[in-house]
């Protein structure tokens, strides 16, 4: 527990909201290069992606569970797209930390 107390106080609150800003903003930027196609990340796409989107667009009518639901909910108010979709799932998983063990 002493080693991670010394390790954060080696960072003052002005260097680590500066870290934070700057990854919020670089963010920002990467989802405007990908929306206008300047940077291009092949992200899958796979079968599992196409049954799910063909599922919310309402071209099959089999629910294995719930995530297609959502999907086809979301695109029932207008609000589905399917790029928008897997950014927001891609940037996501940079910001989700996992704790195993202790």
């Amino acid at each position: 527990m002493r080693n991670k107390q010394q390790l954060f106080e080696r960072f003052s609150n002005s260097n680590i909201f500066l870290l934070v800003t700057a990854i919020f903003f670089s963010k920002i930027i990467a989802f405007v290069l990908m929306e206008y196609d300047i940077l291009i990340i092949n992200l899958g796409g796979g079968s599992d992606a196409n049954y799910y989107n063909s599922y919310a667009e309402g071209f099959t009518d089999t629910a294995v569970n719930i995530w297609p639901v959502l999907l086809r909910w979301l695109n029932d108010f207008g609000l589905y797209s399917r790029d928008l979709t897997t950014y927001f799932l891609f940037f996501s998983k940079f910001n989700s930390h996992s704790h195993y063990g202790s």
